[in-house]
């Protein structure tokens, strides 16, 4: 992932004139026109929001959430509209997580989510005699995510350390090819 786009951020920030790379893709270029606020403001709010909800860098205050309350607080912090409906613009979305994700990173994001949709269903399900095996398989089955999830995590930190240039600096998403 680009270390993040929300080091620029502001809430008075516009995403456009920050990111004016962003405008060269159909997709954000058309979202971008289609807008009629002043400023282009809607239409930058909802791309910082996806950045919140997207990215997972220490410089987001709501990476550590999982993603249905990453996206709630968003919805409530970021767009100040926690009816937001974000269905309308799944397209963007699902272009927005290829283009700042790696498929290392899409695949490690997407098996720890697994086991922390895994890890809230154990802690809702009641104990019985009934389920106690499943219960104790679905553990065993968590403990092999985790070992999963370690193998995916040295793959990503093996990839991240591939996009520094002399002297550390890291490569900017065009230099990678991503825009």
């Amino acid at each position: 992932m680009i270390d993040s786009l929300l080091t620029e951020y502001t809430e008075n920030t516009n995403f456009w004139k920050v990111y004016p790379a962003f405008l060269k893709p159909k997709i954000y270029k058309d979202f971008y026109e289609s807008d009629k606020t002043k400023g282009k403001k809607h239409s930058s709010r909802i791309m910082w929001a996806m950045n919140f909800i997207l990215d997972r860098s220490k410089f987001n205050p709501y990476s550590k959430l999982n993603i249905n309350d990453r996206t709630d607080s968003v919805n409530k912090e970021i767009l100040e509209d926690s009816e937001f409906n974000w269905e309308m613009y799944s397209d963007l979305v699902e272009h927005t997580r290829n283009v700042l994700m790696t498929e290392i990173e899409k695949n490690y994001w997407s098996v720890v989510q697994i086991l922390e949709d895994k890890r809230i269903m154990l802690e809702s399900t009641p104990m019985t005699l009934v389920n106690v095996d499943k219960i104790d398989k679905a553990i065993v089955s968590n403990s092999k995510l985790r070992l999963e999830i370690e193998e995916w995590r040295k793959l990503l930190e093996q990839e991240q350390g591939d996009g520094q240039t002399k002297g550390g600096i890291q490569e900017s998403a065009t230099e990678r090819g991503w825009l």
